[in-house]
């Protein structure tokens, strides 16, 4: 997988998530059901990864693309 993508499969499947996550939120979702569309038991774990791949919270996020 590092050959092909130049990162761990882990790395892939965050950003994928986080990806989604993003989808979601510019389509009107709140963290909340993001979250749980996304299979986080916790919306806080769901932020985490959110700010450690992106840099951001998902709020500042939101706030950044209106």
């Amino acid at each position: 997988m590092h050959k092909a993508t130049g990162g761990t499969a882990i790395g892939y499947i965050h950003s994928f998530v986080v990806e989604q996550g993003k989808n979601l939120l510019m389509n009107g979702h709140n963290i909340n059901e993001t979250a749980h569309l996304l299979g986080f038991e916790f919306p806080q774990h769901f932020t985490r990864l959110f700010k450690r791949t992106t840099g951001m919270t998902p709020s500042e996020f939101l706030g950044k693309k209106v």
